[in-house]
Order: C-alpha cells, then sequence, then structure tokens
C-alpha cells in the first residue's frame, strides 16, 4: 500500500473576502491544484487509498 502526506489547506473564500482553511486536506500537489497553500506543520501520513478517486485530496470532513 502507496503511503502519501496530506496537509491542511490554507484557501480564501471571495465571498467572505478571507482565507479560510479547507475541509478537506490534501498532498501538496493538490493544494496547487485547489489553488490552496499548505499549512506548516499539519502533513498527516496515510493510506493513498483515502484520497478521492483520481484526485490528491480526501473527502469532505476526513479526519
Amino acid at each position: 500500500m502507496t503511503k502519501v502526506t496530506v496537509y491542511k489547506i490554507l484557501l480564501y473564500e471571495p465571498h467572505e473576502n478571507e482565507p479560510l482553511i479547507s475541509r478537506r486536506m490534501a498532498t501538496r500537489h493538490g493544494a496547487a491544484a485547489m489553488g490552496g497553500l499548505v499549512i506548516k506543520g499539519s502533513g498527516y501520513v496515510i493510506d493513498a487509498t483515502h484520497l478521492e478517486q483520481g484526485n490528491q485530496w480526501t473527502a469532505l470532513d476526513f479526519d
């Protein structure tokens, strides 16, 4: 089984005009695809099967 590191992601919310933390965790590549920034120190190693099919992020509210 392949392991990957996912992180909490900081995104900009244009409707609120402020940053927010995504409800998904993502790899560094996933964060870039989402247009977000990795929050340093938030890394968590998971099995790659926990990523959404074909994507570099987890389901909403992943814990």
